[in-house]
């Protein structure tokens, strides 16, 4: 396994919020460490949720006009607040740019992620109420769902890089990607690398009974089945540097979460589930559960096979007459 942290395009989105405010400390940090570029990008939503924020004159003009005058504050008022983002994490080492989009945050983060070919996506993570949660969801918790590049969903407490690390592997291959990007940001972090995997009935073999010793309970059996896999699972990996395996019985996400809070871990990194031939239809409730009340912040790595189903459409939104995105 390289230990090589690749990254190469990284983007933020941002809406001025201080769970945003994070996730750009955050891309800068490995922005650093691995020369990637740097792109800021906050999504206007549709024009009549953008009304509050715009002057008499631009209100009018909107109403009664053309409204570029309209277009052009908002446009403008934005891109100030994003150069001035920009402007503080400046470093002679690293290439920042900032664009501002118009649409619907979801679409226009996935469209510009494939178009521009990013591949990590940074955002912020936010505190929801019951009512909207169940009614609205979180811009985070669907990005992770359809979002074609890793996302990495940061918590406003975490603004510099991550102190320890945990994946969670169920063996497959998706889960072996997430083990290979967390070895690599745990290698650049110089942080300890948990490992965790939880039992479940897939670690039960089929022969199971036929080898169960007399004297030896079923649970000890299955126990030392696992342990053995997931043994072999690390050799193969061939990770360097602090590696601490931890084994579980229970419910994946409620273990997950439990060792996550023991192990006081900064950054969980986990692989989503794949179904083949199936656009963006994968993630079971472990990730979404995990973001939800997971402490730490949660980076989530799709599937080689993984179609985002987010068309590409119009990749170019005209605002006063002006691009708002060129690629």
């Amino acid at each position: 396994m390289s230990n090589h942290l690749q990254f190469h395009k990284l983007l933020v989105a941002v809406d001025f919020s201080p769970a945003s405010c994070a996730a750009i400390q955050q891309a800068v940090w490995v922005a650093k460490q691995t020369g990637a570029a740097l792109t800021l990008v906050h999504v206007l939503p549709n024009i009549r949720k953008s009304m509050h924020s715009a002057s008499i004159d631009a209100k009018l003009d909107l109403l009664y006009g053309e409204g570029s005058v309209f277009h052009r504050e908002v446009l403008s008022a934005a891109e100030l607040r994003l150069q001035q983002l920009a402007e503080k994490v400046a470093d002679p080492d690293l290439v920042i740019k900032h664009k501002v989009l118009l649409g619907e945050p979801l679409a226009e983060i996935c469209r510009i992620t494939q178009v521009g070919e990013y591949d990590l996506v940074l955002a912020g993570a936010h505190a929801m109420t019951v009512w909207q949660e169940l009614f609205v969801g979180s811009t985070a918790k669907r990005l992770i769902h359809i979002c074609p590049a890793p996302v990495w969903i940061v918590r406003p407490e975490h603004v510099s890089q991550p102190a320890a690390i945990l994946t969670a592997t169920d063996f497959s291959p998706v889960s072996r990607r997430a083990v290979d990007v967390a070895s690599s940001l745990a290698h650049v972090a110089k942080a300890p690398l948990h490992m965790l995997h939880v039992v479940d009935s897939m670690d039960v073999p089929e022969d199971i009974f036929s080898k169960l010793s007399e004297g030896k309970s079923l649970r000890n059996e299955i126990n030392e089945a696992a342990k053995q896999r997931f043994d072999e699972f690390i050799s193969a990996l061939g990770v360097q540097g602090d590696l601490r395996p931890h084994l579980t019985w229970g419910t994946p996400w409620k273990e997950i979460n439990r060792i996550s809070d023991q192990l006081q871990i900064d950054l969980l990194v986990v692989g989503s589930i794949g179904r083949s031939g199936i656009t963006g239809m994968f993630m079971g409730n472990t990730a979404e559960r995990l973001l939800a009340c997971c402490r730490s912040s949660l980076l989530t790595v799709k599937p080689a096979n993984f179609l985002c189903p987010i068309p590409l459409g119009e990749t170019v939104t005209e605002i006063a007459g002006q691009p708002a995105f060129i690629g």
